[in-house]
Parts: C-alpha cells; structure tokens; sequence
C-alpha cells in the first residue's frame, strides 16, 4: 500500500509508522511507497509527469490517494501507467498523518495521533479544531 497525497502530510505519516504503537492501532507495519505533491498551488505546480513517473516506478498495489481538486490533473492517467488498485480516500489522508477532523462523517471514533517534538505549524489542517488534538507518542 503506498500513498499519494499533501507531501508534508505524508512526511508526518513517515515519522508515525516508526511508532509500534501507531503501527498497531492502524494494523499495518509500513507503507511501500509515499508519492507527495505541494500541500499549496499544486494545480498550478506541474506535477503531472513527475508524479506519474513515481507511480509506473512504485512497488504498490495499492495506492490511497488524498490529494483534493489537484487529483484532476492526474487521476484519469493513472491506469496508464500502473495496473493497481487507485482508491480516493480524501480526509482519510488527513486521519492516517493524525490530524483527522473527528466531527467529520465517518471519523467520530477515529483517535489522532501526534507526535512529540514534531513541528506541525507548516500544516494546512482541512480539520476543524478537533484535528490539532490527539494522543501523543
């Protein structure tokens, strides 16, 4: 399973899974593969080729995708470049890298983790104030 998504987000997922208590609560030990794209302007980025690159490239079977609007750019050429299973997990992105809006449908039990010492003031929460909460590691 690899994710593409808000790069700074992926780098907070990167630091959790090297917690085993975190590994436990999601029940999955690591992720194969972290394809990022700019947390700001990333329709206006240019991220096409590159981004698609790094998936014909990828180990994955799977890949969860949080990437907003930007993911027009892209999604419909993904098959073209690997056979895999794309699933558009939207605020799950979010949920994974511990900042999860627990007001949100769907979200009510999830339980965010953070992580200690970590600076997450360059983080755009889609959250509300429920996401800047959590258990920390």
């Amino acid at each position: 399973i690899g994710f593409i998504g808000n790069d700074k987000k992926l780098d907070i997922i990167k630091n959790l899974m090297t917690y085993p208590t975190y590994q436990e609560y999601i029940g999955c030990e690591y992720f194969t593969d972290y394809i990022g794209i700019p947390q700001r302007q990333a329709v206006e980025a240019g991220i096409t080729e590159q981004l698609l690159e790094s998936v014909k490239k990828s180990t994955c079977k799977i890949f969860l995708i949080g990437a907003g609007v930007c993911k027009l750019k892209f999604y419909n050429k993904l098959k073209e470049q690997k056979n895999c299973v794309y699933i558009d997990v939207g605020h799950g992105l979010d949920a994974v890298a511990g900042i999860a809006d627990n007001t949100r449908p769907y979200f009510g039990n999830w339980q965010n983790y953070k992580i200690r010492n970590y600076d997450y003031s360059n983080i755009d929460y889609c959250a509300g104030p429920s996401g800047r909460t959590g258990i920390t590691l």
